[in-house]
């Protein structure tokens, strides 16, 4: 929870995204979804691993703007990009020691219209960024 937080803490600089550290039951664009896990603990220094994903999700009443949206919030620079908040604080308030997408600079899936939540009539623009966080234990 301490780790979806910290990237929570680190969308929330981005003006007019909210940011959230847990699915909300109704969608309120545009948003940001961070989920963590644990994935492998290291043996060589001690640390452990979490995976995350950070899904945004815009509107898409007018869907040129919500194309042109969701790709401010997946450039690697900018005031809205999700990435550079990520790295302008990677330790997450200093309960991480580094925080990094898949591919460095890179991570995104494609930018797509999706059912949100499945099995309603809700299409929204989205993407999904993914990445680690590894903590000295």
């Amino acid at each position: 929870a301490q780790l979806a937080a910290g990237l929570q803490t680190r969308l929330a600089t981005i003006t007019g995204l909210r940011a959230e550290d847990y699915w909300p039951s109704s969608i309120n664009p545009p948003v940001a979804i961070v989920l963590v896990w644990p994935m492998q603990r290291t043996t060589i220094g001690g640390d452990r691993t979490y995976g995350f994903t950070v899904d945004v999700i815009c509107s898409v009443a007018d869907v040129e703007r919500g194309q042109a949206n969701i790709y401010e919030y997946m450039d690697v620079n900018g005031t809205k990009s999700i990435l550079a908040a990520i790295e302008a604080g990677d330790t997450l308030g200093g309960i991480a020691a580094f925080t990094q997408t898949d591919e460095p600079g890179q991570g995104w899936s494609k930018a797509e219209l999706r059912v949100i939540p499945p099995n309603s009539d809700r299409v929204y623009m989205a993407a999904t960024l993914t990445g680690s966080i590894w903590v000295a234990i």
